[in-house]
């Protein structure tokens, strides 16, 4: 899931800029794990729709057995 923080909407590009904090979970054989951290993601106004074009999810934390 991700937080939005803030989003930036350039002037004179078709594009934004997101960022914001994720989380993750998901069920491992040995346990639940929750993972996350903060995300920035680039879009592109494309026919009048946004679009993502790229994204960057940097994980920071992480609980769980499974969990490095």
């Amino acid at each position: 899931m991700r937080s939005p923080e803030s989003i930036e909407v350039s002037k004179d590009y078709p594009l934004a800029a997101e960022i914001g904090t994720w989380v993750g979970t998901w069920s491992a054989s040995d346990g639940p794990v929750r993972t996350g951290g903060r995300y920035a993601a680039m879009w592109h106004k494309v026919d009048g729709l946004w679009k993502v074009r790229s994204e960057l999810f940097v994980a920071l934390y992480c609980d769980g057995v499974s969990c490095p």
